[in-house]
Parts: structure tokens; C-alpha cells; sequence
């Protein structure tokens, strides 16, 4: 008796593993206060890599001004209601277990300018040198009422020639280089920026500096309008949906708040991470969860927070993704083969959760320990093959399913033709 040839073994080629490699880096960028700063790269990588942000060395998270997202092989971070204290060095690195890779730029954020050339809330004043012959030159400027902003930084320029022994001065108290007034000088101008400004700083400022021509003075008058505070509040919340699994879902809300709320999506009280399927975007006031192709297993409770240091609100809608009965889709009615041959039926099927599948004949489970007889089932595809068909094979051959939501059969008629 010649043995049974044996099928070589299938050999399963390794996964390569590739340190991640940006195609598309980061590039220099400059936008002007209160717009929408797009950074973007390109990066491959096996496996996958994780791609973080950071800014002048810290980490930067979603949330607030901050919108991170992915697509394909691009990662993305959108900075909203930019202003001048959004510029710095941006990095963005891709990480897997071959290694680790960076790209970095610089964002330059740049204020709205008038005559007192005003850069976020700076105030700048150029100097009109006048000759005396008094050993004292004061030369003041014009006085612009100019509001700032409580709680932004504020930088006051004025254009010195030659200056020495520099005060600045506030409502006729000189004001220590500190934290919070920080002397400086770029080109000829004599610069002090306040950190963070107060309704102490309304009022008079005043630069004065020794010059060849005497002592010279410049003079800023601000107005300090109180920050605006706005607890977090829904203008549209989101709403529960029932949808067909591999459906697209989208779970959307409109959130006022100022300053700009920290938003964060949670499911079943778990905090919602970026993943390939699942999408968090943000325009304006609008936000946005996308879920795609959505599975049983995203059906549950979805949670929207968003809080500022005024006050917090949250939403909770659900989810119901419908599973299905299992049916078959295609079977043939009749199929022929010769005695002696192979014999293969297919039959094509769906449902949710996966159904079980059996083919059965004269009540009896196949293959029933007859070696002619093999079955094979796919994810929606059940195959009977016999070898060596014989003329009592003839007959009908059943197919069944069966889920928890219900069951269905079909049946297909074999013949055998005679030599």
C-alpha cells in the first residue's frame, strides 16, 4: 500500500519590524493671533508608531486649544484661538519597538499691529527724540487708550537710542526686574513684559532711561478690562442612536465656555484614546466622537466633560449597535458530479454574533466520521467537499445555522451521473 503523500508544512514569513520614518516633517510656520495653526507629518513604521506632541519640551495633551488626530499614516495637531504665547518649538515624535524619531519646528504666532504696534495685547511706542538745551529731554507720547485683557501677558517696547540707567515705572512706583516685570532689551528698544496682567497694571507706565541728550521718558497708558469668565454649557448636546453593526456613527455637541473649555470623551466611564476607528475632532464650538464601522462591542454609554476653572458640565448618550440573525445568502439548488470525482458545495451566509454551521444528511451530522467527507467554514463562507463520490451519495444535503437571534437552512440536491 503506497503511504499518503504529505503537504509540505506552511511556513509563516516573520513580520518585519521598521523604525518609524517620516516622509513628511515639520516646517516653520508664522499665523497671526486668533487663528487655526495646522501641524502635520507623515510617518510609517512597523508596528504602527505612537506619535506624541510636545511644546518647548512639554507634553501636550487633547484638550482646550489643543485638537491631536490621526489619519492613515498622517498625524495632525490643531492649535485654535491661537495667540502670541502659542509660539515656541513644536516637536513631534513616533515611537515602536525598533526605536524612536523626531521632527520639530518653529511656530510664530504674530499679534495684530497698529500705530502702537499692539502685539498680544503688546503695546509698542516710538520715540520722538527732542534737543534742549535744558539738561533734561522728557518726551512723552501721545496717550492711546488701549484695553488689555486681564490674564494675558503684556510687553511694552519703547525705541531709546543710546539708553542707559532703564526704569520702568508704574503709576509712580518704580517696578523691580522680577517674575513678573521682566526687564529687557532687543536692537533699540527697551522692552518690559508683565507675565500676567492684573488690575494693578491699569494706569500709567512709564519707561524712563539716560540718554546724551538727558533724561528721556516714554509713556504707555493702559486699561485693564476684567476677564471674561464663563462657566462651560451645552448650546446642543449629543443624542443616543441604534445603528446596523458596520454602520459609521458620530456622536456630535456644541459646548460655550470661556475661556475655552478641556474637553474629554469617555465610554462606560473610561477615558476615549484615538484609535484607528475611533475619531475626535473639534471645529469652534463643535465636537465631535466618530466611530466607524461600529461592532456590538462599541455599543454602551458615551460621555462628553468639559470644565474651565469656572465650572464643568457633562453629557451622557448611548449606543446600540443591532446584531443579526444568521441567513444564507447564496446556496445552489442542484449540483451534478461524476463517480469517482470530488465534489464541492459552497454556501455563503451572515449574522451576528457568528452563527454555528452544520451540514446535515438523512439527519446526520457530516462529515460522521467518513474521511471522503470534509467540511471548511470561513467567516461567512461554509464549504462540503466529498472525494471519491459514489452513487449513494446522491441525495440532499442540508446546511444549517443558528445564533442566539435565530437560525435558518437551506438545501441542495446532489445527483451522481452515470459512467
Amino acid at each position: 500500500m503506497i503511504p499518503p503523500i504529505k503537504s509540505p508544512k506552511r511556513v509563516m514569513s516573520p513580520t518585519l519590524e521598521k523604525k518609524p520614518f517620516f516622509s513628511a516633517v515639520l516646517r516653520d510656520i508664522t499665523a497671526s493671533c486668533d487663528s487655526i495653526v495646522k501641524l502635520s507629518v507623515k510617518v510609517t513604521g512597523e508596528p504602527k508608531p505612537a506619535v506624541s506632541w510636545s511644546k518647548d519640551g512639554k507634553a501636550i495633551s487633547q484638550g482646550g486649544k489643543y485638537e491631536l488626530f490621526e489619519d492613515q499614516c498622517s498625524a495632525h495637531l490643531e492649535i485654535y484661538e491661537s495667540e502670541v504665547s502659542d509660539s515656541g518649538v513644536y516637536k513631534c515624535t513616533a515611537t515602536n519597538s525598533s526605536g524612536a524619531v523626531s521632527t520639530s519646528c518653529t511656530v510664530t504666532v504674530q499679534a495684530p499691529k497698529s500705530s502702537a504696534m499692539i502685539s498680544e495685547e503688546v503695546l509698542r511706542k516710538e520715540m520722538i527724540h527732542e534737543e534742549i538745551r535744558s539738561s533734561v529731554t522728557e518726551v512723552k507720547s501721545s496717550e492711546i487708550q488701549k484695553s488689555v485683557r486681564e490674564g494675558q501677558s503684556l510687553t511694552l517696547r519703547a525705541n531709546i537710542h543710546g539708553a542707559s540707567n532703564i526704569k520702568w515705572i508704574l503709576n509712580g512706583q518704580q517696578l523691580a526686574n522680577s517674575e513678573q516685570y521682566r526687564y529687557g532689551v532687543s536692537g533699540s528698544d527697551q522692552t518690559l513684559t508683565i507675565r500676567c496682567v492684573t488690575q494693578r497694571e491699569q494706569g500709567i507706565i512709564t519707561c524712563q532711561a539716560q540718554t546724551e541728550q538727558g533724561l528721556v521718558r516714554c509713556q504707555f497708558n493702559t486699561d485693564v478690562t476684567p476677564k471674561s469668565s464663563e462657566a462651560p454649557h451645552f448650546l446642543v448636546q449629543p443624542r443616543s442612536q441604534n445603528v446596523d453593526q458596520g454602520q459609521n456613527v458620530m456622536f456630535t455637541c456644541e459646548i460655550a465656555g470661556d475661556p475655552s473649555p478641556e474637553v474629554e470623551w469617555l465610554k462606560d466611564n473610561t477615558i476615549i484614546c484615538v484609535t484607528p476607528n475611533i475619531k475626535l475632532s473639534r471645529s469652534k464650538n463643535s465636537y465631535t466622537l466618530e466611530i466607524c464601522e461600529a461592532t456590538v462591542a462599541d455599543s454602551g454609554k458615551y460621555t462628553i466633560k468639559a470644565r474651565n476653572q469656572f465650572g464643568q458640565c457633562s453629557a451622557t448618550s448611548s449606543l446600540n449597535v443591532l446584531s443579526t440573525p444568521p441567513k444564507i445568502e447564496a446556496l445552489p439548488q442542484h449540483v451534478s458530479a461524476e463517480p469517482g470525482k470530488s465534489l464541492s458545495v459552497a454556501g455563503m451566509f451572515s449574522g451576528d454574533p457568528a452563527p454555528s454551521v452544520q451540514w446535515v444528511r438523512s439527519g446526520r451530522t457530516l462529515p460522521n466520521g467518513d474521511e471522503r467527507f470534509h467540511v471548511d467554514n470561513a467567516a461567512d463562507l461554509s464549504t462540503l467537499m466529498i472525494s471519491a463520490v459514489k452513487e449513494d451519495d446522491a441525495g440532499a444535503y442540508t446546511l444549517r445555522l443558528s445564533n442566539e437571534l435565530g437560525s435558518d437552512s437551506a438545501t441542495v440536491n446532489v445527483h451522481i451521473r452515470s459512467m
